[in-house]
């Protein structure tokens, strides 16, 4: 099998990782994770609901007065209201954002976040460690047992068999009791997550009174304020673990990008 020469293959979140390489060794295991976490970050404040907000409350305000005056008010004077509260896309990013950062945790405590699965289903015991993966998290020494990393020079780069490129179904890693258990999250929190999965799906078909039931639920854990909600999630969940993470590597140089700040709400008075 070939070697790596050293560890900078992810120092770098600029350079591609293939899918199994953070099963090569913690520290891999670690700059993928952290990798996740960053995305995670970057996908949040790129939401409406955060970068806009100055700009949501401002338009807020003037719409309250046009109706106090008893004034008409033109739609075009709620664009970033509107674009927030309608637009499914919101929701894409917040639960993109949940999602990752789910798989960094479990990354990060040893657990395998792609599929295990025999194409070919030739091996008994990748079938059993495949069905035993739908309810329950598998670390990556018990896939060692079984297999390990292979040359394969027609792509010219190792290959870990059996893993494949797809990732563990969200819903399963929110729902199954063993995945709760590894994810560390009380279960308030871990149902207003699924309540974003829920959301994100519904953008096939949005209106359905399931979305009307999300959105409640949302609104109650938040106690109407759901930017302060995610702002905290990233800040103590996302942002502590990058630091965390960087914290056991004193001597490693990974890539600043990797160093999170933690976010703050932008005022507008």
């Amino acid at each position: 099998m070939a070697k790596l020469s050293d560890h900078s293959l992810l120092i770098s979140p600029k350079l591609a990782d293939y899918g199994t390489v953070c099963y090569r060794d913690e520290i891999n295991r670690d700059a993928v994770a952290m990798k996740l976490n960053m995305y995670a970050y970057l996908f949040f404040k790129d939401t409406v609901l955060f970068s806009c907000h100055r700009q949501m409350c401002e338009e807020s305000e003037r719409v309250k007065e046009m109706l106090n005056g008893g004034r008409p008010f033109h739609p075009s004077f709620i664009t970033l209201l509107g674009l927030h509260r309608n637009s499914g896309l919101e929701d894409f990013k917040i639960a993109t954002m949940f999602e990752w950062h789910l798989m960094a945790r479990l990354l990060h405590k040893g657990f395998m976040v792609h599929l295990i699965k025999d194409k070919k289903k030739e091996n008994e015991q990748i079938k059993k460690l495949s069905e035993w993966q739908e309810k329950n998290p598998v670390t990556r020494e018990e896939l060692f047992k079984l297999t390990d990393f292979r040359d394969c020079d027609e792509k010219e780069r190792n290959i870990l068999p059996y893993v494949l490129h797809q990732t563990l179904n969200f819903e399963n890693t929110l729902m199954k009791p063993a995945y709760k258990a590894e994810l560390g999250l009380p279960d308030d929190l871990i149902e207003f997550i699924n309540c974003y999965r829920q959301a994100r799906n519904s953008i096939h078909f949005p209106g359905s009174i399931v979305d009307v039931m999300v959105q409640e639920f949302i609104h109650t854990y938040t106690k109407g304020d759901i930017l302060k909600t995610l702002v905290d999630f990233v800040n103590f969940e996302i942002v502590d673990m990058n630091k965390r993470i960087l914290s056991q590597y004193p001597e490693k140089k990974f890539s600043v990008d990797f160093d999170l700040r933690p976010l703050e709400v932008a005022t507008w008075k």
